[in-house]
């Protein structure tokens, strides 16, 4: 824990080796069985994040657009009138935090059927790429000109029950091979 929150605190440096280029974040696959401290751990986090005043998410739900966010509409003041006029603002999903912990990633790791599972595999094989270089977008499908793009910064921490196998085609898929 302790490196990884060291690369927390440094996540926006670029390190590079030749033509090799990452950044300081470690992100964790954490398999741990019920009752034997997944609570705490997570306790920890939140605590470290709040001392540091860095922001801490714990979603309940893998639902990609709650990862990655969606553009919203917004009623914003006309300036110099009392009047208010629609305006689309990006609303950021958890990906924008400092740290984030996923709990219960089971499904993530196991399931290969599921359309939903998939795609938040593939945003979150994407989210933790090396910073800047990880850029996620999403544009809505009933207007090009709106989307929403960020390179997310967010350390992420999957925690699940021990398996024991991982589907070959999630293996190789690339999620794996970012965890530390």
């Amino acid at each position: 824990q302790w490196y990884r929150w060291l690369g927390i605190v440094l996540r926006e440096r670029t390190i590079t080796y030749r033509n090799i280029r990452t950044d300081t974040r470690q992100h964790l696959l954490v398999a741990i069985r019920s009752g034997s401290g997944k609570r705490n751990v997570r306790d920890c986090n939140k605590f470290l994040a709040a001392e540091l005043v860095l922001s801490y998410e714990n979603p309940t739900s893998l639902h990609p657009e709650q990862l990655v966010g969606k553009v919203v509409e917004e009623l914003v003041p006309i300036e110099g009138t009392k009047k208010r006029a629609r305006k689309k603002v990006p609303n950021y999903g958890y990906f924008n935090s400092d740290v984030l912990d996923l709990d219960e990633c089971l499904p993530l790791l196991t399931n290969t059927r599921e359309l939903n599972i998939q795609e938040t595999r593939g945003y979150l094989c994407i989210a933790m790429d090396p910073y800047p270089y990880n850029q996620i977008a999403k544009r809505s499908v009933n207007d090009v000109n709106i989307r929403i793009q960020y390179q997310p910064k967010v350390s992420v921490s999957l925690f699940t029950q021990p398996i024991p196998s991982i589907p070959p085609e999630v293996a190789t898929a690339g999620l794996l091979r970012r965890p530390h």
